[in-house]
């Protein structure tokens, strides 16, 4: 912004400078206020003709919306967690139904029950994780059990092997 003028005002220069800085300071403020009016529009979005704030859903990894009165997400479906971080697709690998937890319900194929678990994970629901079942020391199983890397053993993977040498 420049500095504003003011001529033929009859004032000495000092009071005209000091009046062309209020001015400047006065504009400079309303374009604030303006800029943050704006951005305050923006931070809406516009979902089924419904007004959403933006970070609500942008907090829910664009996969729900969410709820001010429950103060969580609400998931589109097929998605789940409590950001709705988990997915049918991605997680179940569109093997079955995603749950809150971030386990799948698996669907029954044709030829029986069959659910395809994301690496690190085990289970005819896919709930047995590497690093719960297993401490992070070995695979989980379908059946519950730990298969241990070469340097543990114990059904959990729990009891370091150590290698003298």
């Amino acid at each position: 912004m420049g500095t504003a003028v003011v001529q033929n005002s009859g004032l000495p220069p000092k009071k005209q400078a000091l009046m062309a800085d209020m001015h400047n300071l006065q504009s400079q403020a309303l374009l604030k206020f303006r800029r943050y009016a704006m951005l305050n529009i923006l931070m809406c979005l516009s979902v089924g003709g419904l007004l959403l704030p933006l970070s609500g859903y942008l907090d829910c990894h664009k996969n729900g919306i969410w709820s001010y009165s429950e103060e969580q997400c609400q998931c589109w479906e097929g998605y789940a967690g409590d950001l709705c971080e988990y997915s049918d697709i991605k997680t179940c690998h569109g093997q079955g139904s995603v749950q809150q937890d971030g386990s799948c319900v698996c669907w029954g194929a044709v030829q029986g029950f069959h659910c395809e678990c994301p690496l690190g994970t085990a289970g005819e629901r896919c709930q047995y994780t590497d690093a719960d079942l297993c401490h992070g020391k070995g695979q989980a199983r379908n059946d519950g059990s730990c298969k241990c890397s070469t340097l543990y053993k114990g059904d959990r993977c729990e009891k370091h092997i150590l290698a003298w040498g």
